[in-house]
């Protein structure tokens, strides 16, 4: 049976939606992608702003044009303060985060379920790194997907929580509840908040009242700002 939300998100979707001119130019996102990597590893997102000045886009530039992902890994590498091992993301897209941390020697997992999300993790991480991935990649719909989350010690959300109805994601967020200790990271671009379900891609809304109701089933908020939220469990 094809998945009618599998069909929204096609080749062609991809090379028109956000963040297609940073794939192009081998840079993460900073306001969601690169900042999911950043709390993997325990680094507060105001502190790239030393290190990234150009971040800041001035009207009609774009910042991302003076980094690319190589800048962004040594930065990691300098400031962690925590070493993930094993890694979960949830909606991989091209698969930018996915390859970074496969990149940076990780055990990552991906659950993508875009039907040709093979290719583009493929081509995503010969284009960033000119090298193979490894990654165990999962092509379903979250609500289709059993998974034992005890062997994963993070779990990213990045651009994509405000696409899952909250009906395919109610299963796997009880499962988190119960079994999973780790680091939790949703990201969206850091000022786009809240975010309005104005489609049938962004779905559902996501705003401070269901960041709370995460908070509040967590040990700790490690991090939390407009639609940056890291949660430890």
């Amino acid at each position: 049976m094809i998945d009618e939300y599998q069909e929204l998100y096609t080749d062609e979707h991809y090379k028109k939606s956000d963040g297609n001119c940073e794939w192009e130019k081998n840079v993460l996102k900073f306001g969601d992608n690169f900042a999911a990597i950043l709390y993997a590893h325990n680094i507060d997102y105001q502190s790239i702003y030393k290190n990234f000045p150009k971040v800041y886009f001035p009207a009609g530039k774009f910042g991302f044009v003076h980094y690319n992902v190589k800048d962004q890994i040594n930065f990691i590498n300098k400031n962690k303060k925590r070493t993930p091992k094993n890694i979960l993301e949830i909606g991989g897209g091209r698969g930018e985060i996915s390859t970074t941390l496969d990149f940076m020697g990780y055990n990552v997992t991906s659950i993508e379920f875009q039907k040709n999300a093979k290719q583009w993790f493929n081509k995503t991480s010969l284009k960033f790194f000119n090298k193979s991935h490894n990654i165990n990649l999962i092509n379903k719909n979250i609500k289709d997907v059993d998974i034992d989350l005890t062997k994963f010690d993070t779990i990213i959300i990045s651009e994509t929580i405000e696409h899952i109805p909250e009906k395919h994601f109610s299963n796997f967020y009880n499962n988190l509840i119960l079994n999973f200790k780790g680091y939790f990271i949703i990201t969206n671009w850091l000022y786009m908040w809240p975010l309005p379900a104005i489609n049938e891609y962004h779905c559902r809304e996501i705003n401070d009242e269901v960041f709370n109701q995460f908070s509040n089933s967590c040990k700790k908020t490690k991090y939390r700002l407009y639609s940056h939220l890291c949660l430890e469990y």
